[in-house]
């Protein structure tokens, strides 16, 4: 027993007294949250997802649009992208010049998402573990909640004058640097893996990631009708108002499953984040040797995730691929969307049960079949010749989503329960710098091929989750893991806290707050790209309105075809800067996130993301706001993602998430969590 604990960075007294200190503050909740047994940051994650997916379509539209104006395309030109009876010609030549651009900046934005979160991630993860989940979730949150002000000051900005859509990218620098969504996620898996047992654990992480994808669902759903209703400024103010009501519930709503004395002051505290004992710790839970082959499997699936998560990096053009491909709008865009996440929400809460409980599937079969859907949908994608064969992939594929819950399930199993936090942030950090990678090689592959053959890039994506599934095939971790007694490796002190918080968590913790973000992720996706994208028409190409309005429709015009030409990749270069920004801080900040959470608590971290996310919003909604009586340069969008990035991304959220539901859960029934 003590030989498997001997790769804890804590001593057994210390822990010893880290379980004593987390029971006692759990059995001394308030009355009316042990009546909420069930829910915890499920709420918060919930409104962070809805704020995201509310915003990012519209955000990337927004960037296509203000592409087109600082392109130089009269204002009514570059409002031919988004009217439906515009002449398709015309639209189709501002889309063709426009999309490029536009394609960069998302890639710039992903990438900025994606990689600085690693960073704040892997400096996190390791504090949480001594300092608490929670104020790990706020400081992420912290760095959401700019980036939103900053996006919400830009988008309204651009509606008075013209604004680059680089400015975008800047914006989520704040959410990237504080490690925007990676660190929430990271927390908030910790926490459940704090308070569940191996009997619940992967039916809790599975129904929090239904929580985060409701969240973007309703997003999806809604974030159409936002933008018809009011403006993009507004569709960026609601996201920010959602993030600030996650921040609200994270702090007096929910309880940190880590508990200190109080002697551990704040600046003891903030000194510990950027201690260099964190990086040690994380670098001995990777490299440290381990019984079996355990530190091979770990490795081989951080591997396995980076080639999965570069195959996804073609999300930041298939938007301006449905454009230019079928003439979609943003509306028609965002059903697509809600379809595709209802169906993986589905695959995730009945599929995963189906399998494993059913069928008795172990955690790489699953994993092994999400891979073949992934294969499946990117090949029916490439080859579509009809919006209506979109759909048809999404629907054979139910289960291309649930890889994610195995691989961490996988990892919590064979890992020391003082380790999992470490790992999900340093495994989240290290595929977060993947966008560096993927988002660049996408929008390369896009916009060479924008006018000849715009599919291309699925194929791409196709080949990529076919290296994926080569090494998921040969990997052997279900035989090592039958013999690796990881589940074995707690205290009976830690035992008893996972059986009491089990008891009190078993459904829903984080679900609801994940559903609640990713909604807004999703909701605002379609609606800023198809922003930026009017914002370039008129800004950047100095179009007139009424010309950009008719880009994004189902228009037949020449004038637009050629327009939309032109906007497009000035558009796909905001995205792709947007994306850069809110990648590459958060991969680095991931870094030390897990670790921090371990200390301090999984609960600070997400509240911390969904604060950049918030402030990114509030910037997109603002600028988004201005672009409606001012021409503003798109690029000023990239600016709101400085908050996001800054608070850690998706990358800490995702770290928060898992390494909470590997802390509340057990083998038995962490992948269904």
């Amino acid at each position: 027993m003590e030989e498997g604990r001997s790769d804890s960075v804590y001593s057994s007294g210390e822990e010893d007294l880290f379980a004593k200190q987390s029971l006692a503050r759990l059995r001394n909740a308030a009355r009316w949250r042990e009546q909420a047994q069930y829910i915890s940051f499920e709420p918060a994650l919930l409104m962070f997802c809805f704020a995201m997916s509310i915003s990012e379509v519209v955000l990337a539209n927004h960037i296509i649009l203000q592409t087109c104006i600082v392109q130089g395309f009269d204002n009514t030109d570059c409002q031919l992208l988004s009217v439906e009876s515009a002449n398709s010609s015309q639209r189709a030549m501002i889309e063709t010049q426009v999309q490029p651009m536009a394609a960069n900046v998302t890639m710039v934005i992903v990438i900025i998402k994606s990689v600085l979160p690693a960073l704040s991630a892997l400096l996190l993860g390791a504090w949480s573990d001594r300092y608490g989940r929670k104020p790990t979730m706020l400081i992420a949150s912290a760095g959401v909640l700019c980036s939103f002000f900053l996006l919400t000051a830009l988008t309204l900005l651009s509606m008075r004058v013209t604004v680059t859509p680089w400015y975008y990218t800047a914006a989520y620098l704040p959410f990237s640097l504080l490690g925007g969504m990676t660190v929430i996620t990271a927390a908030a898996f910790s926490y459940l893996s704090d308070v569940t047992n191996e009997q619940t654990r992967t039916m809790r992480m599975g129904f929090m990631e239904a929580a985060m994808m409701a969240g973007a669902l309703l997003g999806f759903l809604t974030s159409s009708y936002i933008v018809e209703w009011l403006n993009v400024a507004a569709t960026f103010l609601i996201a920010t108002v959602l993030i600030v009501l996650a921040i609200v519930y994270i702090i007096f709503c929910t309880e940190d499953s880590i508990i200190l004395s109080n002697d551990n002051g704040t600046r003891e505290k903030l000194r510990d984040l950027l201690s260099c004992e964190r990086i040690r710790e994380l670098s001995g839970t990777f490299f440290v040797r381990r019984s079996g082959y355990v530190r091979e499997i770990l490795w081989a699936i951080v591997l396995l995730t980076g080639l999965t998560e570069l195959a996804g990096g073609s999300g930041g053009v298939f938007y301006l691929f449905t454009r230019r491909k079928f003439g979609w709008d943003m509306k028609q865009f965002s059903y697509f969307q809600f379809t595709d996440v209802l169906i993986i929400i589905m695959g995730n809460v009945i599929g995963i049960p189906i399998l494993k409980q059913l069928l008795s599937c172990s955690d790489t079969t699953v994993a092994i079949v999400s891979i073949i859907s992934y294969i499946i949908d990117s090949l029916i994608m490439g080859f579509a010749s009809s919006g209506w064969m979109l759909y048809l992939a999404i629907s054979i594929t139910v289960l291309k989503g649930t890889d994610g819950a195995a691989l961490m399930t996988i990892c919590s199993t064979i890992l020391p329960t003082g380790d999992m936090a470490k790992f999900f942030t340093m495994a989240l950090s290290l595929t977060a710098v993947v966008p560096l990678i993927s988002a660049p090689l996408f929008t390369f592959v896009y916009n060479s091929t924008i006018q000849s053959a715009p599919e291309i890039f699925n194929f791409v994506a196709a080949g990529f989750f076919g290296v994926a599934l080569l090494l998921m095939l040969m990997d052997e971790s279900e035989r090592i893991i039958e013999c690796t007694p990881g589940a074995d490796l707690v205290t009976e002190q830690t035992a008893l806290r996972r059986n009491e918080t089990e008891r009190k968590y078993r459904y829903l913790i984080l679900e609801p707050a994940v559903l609640l973000i990713f909604f807004a992720w999703n909701v605002s996706s379609a609606v800023f790209a198809n922003q930026i994208v009017y914002q370039t028409c008129t800004a950047a190409f100095g179009k007139n309105e009424s010309l950009c309005d008719q880009l994004g429709t189902e228009n037949e015009t020449e004038e637009i075809q050629q327009l939309e030409k032109a906007v497009q990749p000035y558009s796909a270069n905001i995205l792709m800067a947007k994306s850069l920004v809110e990648s590459i801080v958060p991969a680095f900040g991931s870094m030390f996130i897990g670790p921090w959470s371990d200390r301090f608590g999984r609960k600070p971290v997400l509240v911390s993301c969904f604060t950049g996310a918030f402030l990114t919003y509030a910037i997109v909604a603002l600028i988004s706001f201005l672009s409606m009586y001012y021409t503003i340069n798109p690029w000023y969008y990239v600016l709101a993602s400085i908050t996001t990035a800054l608070s850690g991304g998706t990358c800490a959220l995702i770290t928060g998430v898992f390494c909470y539901i590997a802390d509340v859960t057990q083998e038995k029934n962490r992948a269904t969590k």
